[in-house]
């Protein structure tokens, strides 16, 4: 195989090459440490390499593969891992300047996880300062670009993770999400990422073991397939100790519906309490949707209520939200990493939800706590009448990228203003505060070439169906005879000559 073929083989298909001794590893690690290193600089995904080490594992992978016939499941697969998960005497910066020498005293979860599996750590990927935004820029290390397009930005907060795997750097990245932080990028990069059902993929948060539920914190994988998603997924489920929302690996068939989407009532909605979409971005996830009929789905294009108004779920979010990162920031004071101390470091967002939060009655605590009863119960009722919801995944194709931790999102849609915030233009936050599984898939491009991502919404603890819907899109878009993200393969493979 080529340097390209060998960059371009997803997870599924490096494990079977693996099994059969017709691939190593250490040839495969070698081709992704010298693709990183001729695009990267002008990508920005990675903020770290591990290429010595790297190149150990994949050495020690190799030897696995020629004595036993039942490796790791993961063994000798580069993996990206997004900079807000630890990896012990590893610096994790979280995107922010005074934490640029933080060295982590232990392994998250999902890192141990995935290296325990086999996996290949390759380094760490960009993101926003402490994952608050819709974009991934930072004062620190700067943006990072989707590979469809230098110079617009791969979104947020797993941007580094999602531009990694759509450049063809790794096929697998490990990113997290508390508002869409895996959907957002994998939309704007042209690939797959996935929010399981809050619990299945366990968390163990540092320090606070039961943060993550307010809103639904989860760490995911993405990929350049669903197939390699599910691969991923299945490595990461399953009970922590120290997680206690966490729920056995049983509870979810990965498999989902095996008809795929045959007899499914499925509901297009084009909003789900964001801003309408820009046109031609909405034209692409519409016609994808309308597809699934040709596959045996009731597809009906409907408004889905969410319960209460966009600003409502919007202030419940960030209060939630605020709280959480008021909590870490004192965590992270008491270890001596003031980081409130440079909030221009910071998204303004992020500094005035913290001061929100510091300040907030307990009758705001009720009130979104409420809003957010109210968003679950309306999700549950139309769960009742379909058994999956889609909805663009992002509401536009592209933000161009700012200055060195100054790109903002965009302020107006098809010449509606809008608020810059990502919860004024992605599909996504609302399924962090009511814990339902959802996925985007690539459907298409824009009229301006950029990738647009489709959401897949199921039940809770349905997460096989939304994958199997995934894949059911998948194989409809790449039939239709129009060129799919997996195939614009010369415009990505050829970043290093932009």
């Amino acid at each position: 195989m080529t340097p390209r073929d060998l960059c371009q083989a997803g997870a599924t298909e490096l494990h079977d090459s693996f099994l059969r001794r017709a691939l190593s590893p250490v040839e495969v690690v070698d081709a992704t440490l010298r693709r990183i290193q001729e695009v990267d600089d002008r990508l920005g995904a990675f903020v770290s390499l591990y290429e010595d080490e790297a190149r150990q594992r994949a050495q020690e992978c190799e030897r696995i593969y020629m004595t036993t016939d039942q490796p790791p499941p993961l063994c000798g697969i580069p993996i990206a891992i997004k900079d807000c998960e630890s990896i012990a005497e590893r610096i994790t910066t979280f995107g922010v300047p005074a934490l640029a020498r933080y060295v982590a005293g232990s392994t998250s979860v999902q890192a141990e996880r995935v290296i325990s599996a086999g996996a290949v750590a390759i380094g760490k990927t960009n993101m926003p300062p402490l994952g608050y935004a819709g974009v991934t820029d930072n004062r620190l290390f700067g943006p990072t670009s989707t590979p469809y397009g230098l110079g617009y930005n791969a979104g947020g907060s797993s941007g580094g993770s999602a531009a990694a795997v759509g450049a063809e750097l790794v096929p697998l990245a490990v990113g997290s999400d508390g508002g869409g932080s895996l959907r957002m990028p994998a939309a704007l990069c042209g690939v797959v990422g996935f929010k399981a059902t809050f619990g299945v993929i366990p968390s163990g948060a540092v320090g606070d073991s039961f943060s993550t539920h307010n809103p639904f914190m989860v760490t995911g994988p993405m990929g350049r397939s669903v197939a390699d998603v599910r691969m991923l997924a299945q490595v990461m489920q399953g009970i922590h100790a120290l997680d206690p929302f966490s729920v056995p690996a049983g509870a979810v068939n990965w498999r989902g519906q095996e008809a795929g989407v045959k007899g499914l009532r499925v509901a297009y909605s084009p909003r789900l309490g964001a801003a309408a979409a820009q046109s031609d971005v909405a034209d692409v996830v519409r016609d994808a949707a309308l597809l699934l009929a040709s596959a045996g789905a009731h597809v009906d294009e409907t408004e889905i209520p969410t319960g209460a108004s966009t600003d409502a779920l919007c202030n419940c979010w960030r209060l939630h939200d605020g709280t959480g990162q008021l909590h870490g920031m004192q965590r992270l004071l008491a270890e001596g990493f003031d980081v409130l101390a440079s909030p221009n470091d910071l998204p303004m967002e992020l500094v005035a939800d913290v001061a929100a939060a510091h300040s907030a009655t307990s009758d705001e605590y009720r009130v979104a706590a409420d809003t957010r009863s109210l968003a679950l119960a309306a999700l549950e009722r139309a769960f009742t009448a379909f058994d999956l919801i889609m909805t663009p995944t992002v509401s536009i194709d592209g933000i161009p990228n700012g200055h060195r931790g100054g790109t903002r999102g965009p302020t107006d849609i098809d010449g509606v203003p809008i608020d810059s915030f990502f919860l004024g233009w992605a599909h996504t936050a609302v399924l962090n505060l009511t814990g339902h599984p959802a996925a985007s898939v690539p459907v298409g491009f824009s009229a301006r070439g950029l990738p647009v991502g489709m959401q897949v919404i199921g039940r809770r603890f349905d997460d096989g169906s939304v994958l199997q819907a995934c894949e059911v899109i998948e194989e409809l878009v790449r039939d239709r005879g129009k060129e799919p993200v997996s195939t614009r393969a010369d415009s990505v493979w050829n970043l290093a000559c932009q």
